[in-house]
């Protein structure tokens, strides 16, 4: 009995040693906890993992990104792509906000052809493009259309969000979602330090507004001419917007140029169908979605009679 009582000791002192040898190192991964609504409709938490050595820039972007700002813009395209527009568009952010600054991509080589981007800052228009959406992410709620997203509103309000992020009047928060953002001014000026970011702001809240009087429109089956208060609601989101942009931005005709192209070019990349073809590097689309916005709309058709109207109707608008 002794012998089988020492054994016994012997073995419950071995289970209680601890190894020499030291632990190994664990390697952190960029994961994030996000918020995921099933098809149910149910929230579920999910662990998110997102490499930064997944995103090209030189594939993703139309424009050039010097190495001093390499990382910084990398670092927010990466957060771009994890944020989720299921089932309502057929690419995510990073994929629409890619589409819509390749189209006036497209537009750039042709302007008179789509007279939208003429006479515009290349570099202004193209980042303003690609960047205009990010009301969208900066939550670290991925999917777009999350009942708690926004402060509990709804999608509609996301210009605003878009606005405030390019003047850094609200954080950008960014993984691990711990106190951690970007300075997203810093980011959009380390690419072209000539772009005026009170613009890109400006046409970031403004990004709607145009679609809006094609839609408004509609409802008299487009009978011309464009309805007249659909003009002034046009002007009076205009009136609204320059006080929030604040630092003494003074409107113009060439401003409000610069947020119509940008507003056509974020209905034409709803889809990549007019891309694939000429850009290797376009993003796939994630759903398969018959409806082409840019044509079924009637937005192609009719941007530029909207387009003149607003132009011709600048000096008594903005004289009330």
């Amino acid at each position: 009995m002794k012998i089988i009582f020492l054994i016994c000791l012997l073995v419950i002192a071995n289970s209680f040693k601890f190894s020499s040898k030291k632990p190994k190192k664990i390697t952190k991964t960029r994961a994030v906890k996000s918020k995921i609504v099933d098809s149910k409709g149910t929230i579920n938490d999910a662990l998110k993992v997102i490499k930064d050595s997944e995103i090209n820039l030189k594939e993703i972007l139309p424009f050039k990104v010097s190495a001093a700002a390499e990382k910084g813009v990398k670092e927010l395209v990466t957060e771009m792509s994890k944020y989720k527009q299921d089932p309502w568009h057929s690419g995510d952010l990073l994929e629409h906000s890619q589409w819509a600054a390749y189209s006036v991509l497209d537009w750039l080589k042709n302007p008179s052809t789509y007279p939208m981007v003429e006479g515009l800052d290349h570099s202004t228009l193209l980042v303003t493009t690609f960047f205009h959406d990010l009301g969208k992410a900066g939550d670290c709620i991925y999917n777009v259309y999350d009942k708690t997203k926004y402060g509990g509103k709804e999608d509609t309000i996301h210009p605003y969000y878009s606005g405030d992020y390019v003047l850094r009047k609200r954080k950008f928060m960014a993984a691990p979602c711990k106190g951690h953002t970007l300075n997203i001014p810093k980011i959009i000026k380390s690419i072209d330090p000539k772009i005026d970011i009170r613009e890109v702001g400006f046409c970031s809240y403004m990004h709607w507004e145009f679609g809006k009087i094609n839609a408004g429109w509609s409802k008299t089956s487009f009978a011309l001419p464009v309805p007249k208060p659909l003009i002034s609601d046009y002007y009076k989101k205009v009136k609204e917007f320059i006080p929030m942009v604040g630092d003494r931005l003074k409107p113009s005709k060439e401003l409000i140029k610069l947020c119509i192209a940008v507003a056509c070019a974020d209905v034409a990349g709803s889809r990549n169908i007019r891309l694939k073809a000429d850009h290797p590097h376009i993003l796939p689309e994630n759903r398969n979605k018959t409806q082409d916005p840019w044509i079924d709309y009637k937005l192609e058709a009719n941007y530029k009679e909207i387009r003149n109207a607003v132009l011709n109707n600048y000096d008594d608008e903005m004289k009330r």
